[in-house]
């Protein structure tokens, strides 16, 4: 439980990289950030937490439930905040919101996460954040 908490809170919440780095292993692979190229490592790390501080602002991460299954951890956690910059071609709406999501982690004999898969509401995050679509030739703000 406390490396989920510890990397959710570097990551996503404080976007401390040099934290968040500390705790993933070499050849970490984020499942979710790789189908938009995002590179394994640390260095994928540094390429898009800053893309999430400019994006949101007052962020919360509350850890909700831990499952652990030899090398893999399963997290539930409830994720808030306010929608204050552009991500991934979405506008800044000035919305709050609040999901629920599901993280896999799978740590490595060093202790450290190697792979990292999330699921997250978010057709809730697209009704709170007030748009029609998430597919960026979509990004229309509903009425």
């Amino acid at each position: 439980r406390e490396i989920v908490e510890r990397f959710l809170d570097a990551a996503f919440v404080r976007f401390d990289i040099e934290e968040a780095a500390a705790l993933v292993s070499v050849d970490f692979v984020a499942h979710p950030w790789a189908a938009f190229g995002i590179a394994p490592g640390p260095a994928g790390l540094a390429a898009i937490l800053p893309a999430f501080a400019r994006a949101f602002s007052a962020v919360r991460a509350e850890v909700i439930d831990v499952l652990a299954d030899g090398e893999r951890i399963a997290a539930r956690y409830r994720y808030s905040g306010r929608h204050e910059g552009p991500l991934f071609g979405i506008a800044p709406t000035g919305h709050a919101f609040a999901i629920d999501g599901i993280a896999i982690l799978r740590v490595d004999e060093s202790g450290r996460i190697a792979e990292f898969w999330r699921e997250e509401d978010m057709l809730g995050l697209q009704r709170q954040l007030g748009l029609d679509s998430m597919l960026p030739e979509h990004h229309v703000q509903a009425a």
